[in-house]
């Protein structure tokens, strides 16, 4: 930061309370020393952006940040580089994806995913020829995963390791519906943008993770997908098996998420809330 000049703190992601959270982070002097840390930096910011409501009641109620100087700006995407593509494309062909209904999770494979039920909701699916579950990327849970698929001798999970950007949307694209998963230890509202791409790729969305998050308040004002709670296999399935035999509601899902991105979480529109924003911070510097 430069001396007498404004500053703007942009936070994504609630550290170091989402490590705290999945016990990865315990030992308390660590802790103290990183709460200190996001504090000063709350205090110093000139302006505080955050990605939706939760975020702003948390770092405000729990962390003390000044409520006059906090922002909701919600995360965008360019709905122009991510958008619907055909379902029969070159990368489905390559991949054997064409004929099924696929059902997809591309992005980091970490602890607060709660992965692993997605293996075993694709266990409980072992018998329908006609699903397949695309596990697309690459982190620490992986092995385990991947594990759990041998030791379950699935035949209807197929890996691939992380794909570059321009991929990516044909990644969405070859899918029919996009997984969306957090674990029962994850406390902060954290809205993981995986779910603005497959709705600007108008995919509809199936979510697993805590009901109290904003996330499932997106995808319900959205109207672009299903959220049930998390690490449930079984309701995972079921979702699934609802879906794949209402191809209609699936249709239907992708074109409103994609609406409703377009209209509210564009790159174009927020360029505007960002330029408002700078100016206002500006006039009273």
């Amino acid at each position: 930061m430069t001396k007498g000049l404004p500053w703007v703190m942009g936070v994504q992601d609630l550290h170091p309370q989402c490590y705290i959270d999945q016990g990865v982070l315990k030992n308390s002097m660590v802790i103290y020393l990183l709460e200190a840390i996001e504090r000063f930096c709350y205090k110093k910011a000139s302006l505080i952006t955050v990605h939706s409501r939760g975020n702003r009641d948390h770092i405000v109620q729990r962390k003390g940040a000044d409520d006059r100087k906090v922002r909701v700006l919600s995360n965008w995407i360019d709905t122009d580089e991510m958008k619907p593509l055909p379902r029969d494309n070159e990368f489905s062909r390559k991949h054997n994806l064409n004929g099924k209904f696929v059902v997809s999770y591309a992005g980091t494979l970490s602890i607060s995913q709660g992965l692993l039920s997605i293996i075993d909701a694709a266990k409980i699916l072992s018998d329908r020829n006609d699903i397949e579950f695309f596990i697309v990327g690459d982190g620490i849970e992986k092995q385990n995963m991947m594990d759990r698929v041998q030791e379950y001798n699935l035949q209807n999970v197929h890996f691939l390791g992380m794909q570059t950007k321009s991929v990516y949307p044909y990644v969405v694209a070859s899918s029919d519906v996009g997984l969306v998963t957090l674990n029962s230890k994850v406390k902060t509202p954290v809205v993981p943008s995986k779910i603005l791409s497959m709705m600007a790729a108008a995919k509809p969305v199936l979510a697993s993770m805590p009901l109290e998050g904003d996330a499932p308040k997106l995808i319900e004002k959205a109207q672009c997908g299903i959220c049930i709670g998390p690490e449930n296999p079984e309701g995972l399935a079921e979702k699934i098996v609802y879906l794949a035999e209402n191809r209609e509601l699936c249709r239907k899902y992708g074109q409103q998420g994609r609406e409703y991105v377009t209209e509210n979480l564009s790159l174009k529109r927020v360029v505007k809330d960002i330029e408002k924003m700078f100016c206002e911070l500006l006039k009273t510097a």
